[in-house]
This record gives structure tokens, sequence and C-alpha cells, in this order.
């Protein structure tokens, strides 16, 4: 009878040890990436101050707003997500292993719908981009229609 109490014990222990440690991940993640993000921004912008007239003619003030904005902040959001680089391959690894202790052979078709699936998201994800980029330039253009 202790036993089952033991074990809801320990696991609320580690789901709290687990939330407590993420917290402090992801927060020190997010400094980091404000750090980065600090640091471009203000590199950009020194080097933008530092430009000659023949050099500023080469780039327009929207690239270098674009640089200190849009770049950066994808700086700010792969320090937020650069764990995903090992952790995930881990996870699924992990994951297979024990799907294939409890259910054997049968994993494989599981496995396999996965490795179907990985080129048509693929597909997908490029489709969905190139009709993003073509929603923006028409909305462009109505925006440009609209103010005429």
């Amino acid at each position: 009878m202790w036993r089952g109490y033991a074990y809801a014990v320990l696991m609320f222990l580690t789901a709290f040890i687990q939330s407590l440690v993420l917290h402090q991940y992801f927060r020190k993640q997010t400094l980091v990436g404000m750090d980065m993000r600090t640091v471009i921004i203000s590199a950009v912008y020194r080097k933008s101050l530092r430009l000659s007239a023949a050099a500023r003619c080469g780039s327009t003030t929207g690239e270098i707003t674009n640089l200190m904005s849009i770049d950066a902040q994808r700086f700010f959001m792969l320090m937020l997500n650069i764990h995903v680089l090992w952790s995930a391959p881990l996870q699924v690894t992990v994951a297979i292993y024990l799907l294939w202790e409890e259910l054997g052979p049968s994993v494989l078709a599981g496995v396999t719908l996965l490795l179907i699936m990985i080129p048509i998201n693929i597909m997908v994800a490029k489709k969905s981009k190139a009709l993003q980029v073509v929603c923006f330039s028409l909305s462009s253009v109505l925006h440009r229609l609209g103010s005429m």
C-alpha cells in the first residue's frame, strides 16, 4: 500500500523538478537570445552610421531596418529553440525504442508512416511559403491601390 503513495510522491516531485529546471532553462535562453539580439541590432546600427554615401546607395533603409528587426529576431528565436537540434532526435529514438519494447515489430508500421510523412510535410511547407509570398505581394498591391 505504501508503494503506491511513494510512487505518487515521486511522480509529483519529478514533475515539479522538471518544471523548475525547464523554467530556468528557458529563462536563461531568453536572456542569451535578448543579449544576442541587442548585439546584432547595435552592430548593424553602428555599421549603418559609418557607411559612406556610395555604400549607402547599395542598400536601402528598409534593408537595414530589416536586418535590425527581423533578422535579429530570428537569432533570438534560434536561441530559444537551439536545443531541439539534439533533443528531438533523442526523444524520437527513445520513444521508438520504448514502443518496440512494448509492441514489438508492429511499431515498424508507425515508423514507416512517419518516414513517409516527412517529405509530404516538406512539400506542403514549401507550397505554403510560396502561397504566403503571393498573398503578401497581393496585399502590397491592394494597399498601394487603396492609397491612390
